[in-house]
């Protein structure tokens, strides 16, 4: 979605780091392992604001909302975090650019997403897609960290998931793959029971 929203702003995405102008890292903070991995990419890709053409180094994803307020003192070399709560509203904080070598975060462009139309940017194979259906996690558990990083769940009204799988079905797509937090509860904060499988009898 974000990738989406950049695009129809005139943002194009480049396949090399040091090519761009723009460099975005969504990162991962569910294990030790994902957490480490996503500094050290932030940490490895800073370097072509020296070397390359980039300008900016963005962090996005669940390691910004869940250490906002400690990464920025951590990692310098990140000119805006955006947390998953916050990360619909890039595009709005990237207007303008390249004419300000910053981007203007101000707290009152921060956008609720059900403004912004959902449409995934495919990566995946032409015959293959990943559709999200919620996001967010309603449980408490104490080893699992989704609800501090990703928010209670919010689902997807069914009928804009039955557009989007329509849509793309007339682009060629042959293979979907619904995808949540907690897929088996999809619907349960709309209100709608048994939400998930009176999802797949209206896809099938």
């Amino acid at each position: 979605n974000m990738i989406n929203d950049l695009e129809s702003r005139g943002f194009r995405i480049v396949p090399d780091a040091d090519k761009a102008e723009i460099i975005l890292v969504n990162t991962c903070s569910f294990v030790t392992e994902a957490r480490k991995e996503s500094i050290d990419t932030l940490l490895e890709l800073s370097r072509y604001k020296e070397e390359g053409t980039a300008k900016l180094l963005i962090g996005t994803g669940c390691l910004i909302s869940r250490y906002k307020e400690s990464l920025p003192g951590l990692l310098p070399e990140v000119d805006l975090m955006l947390s998953t709560f916050e990360e619909s509203s890039l595009g709005a904080i990237l207007d303008g650019f390249p004419n300000s070598a910053s981007p203007n975060n101000s707290k009152n462009q921060i956008i609720s997403p059900q403004s912004i139309p959902f449409r995934e940017k495919r990566l995946t194979p032409r015959h293959r897609a990943y559709v999200k259906v919620s996001e967010g996690c309603d449980h408490a558990c104490t080893f699992c960290s989704i609800p501090l990083s990703r928010g209670m769940q919010v689902s997807r009204k069914p009928d804009d998931i039955i557009d989007e799988i329509s849509r793309l079905g007339d682009e060629g797509v042959r293979e979907i793959t619904l995808i949540a937090q907690d897929l088996t509860r999809y619907g349960s904060d709309l209100g709608i029971k048994d939400g998930l499988a009176e999802l797949l009898l209206r896809i099938d």
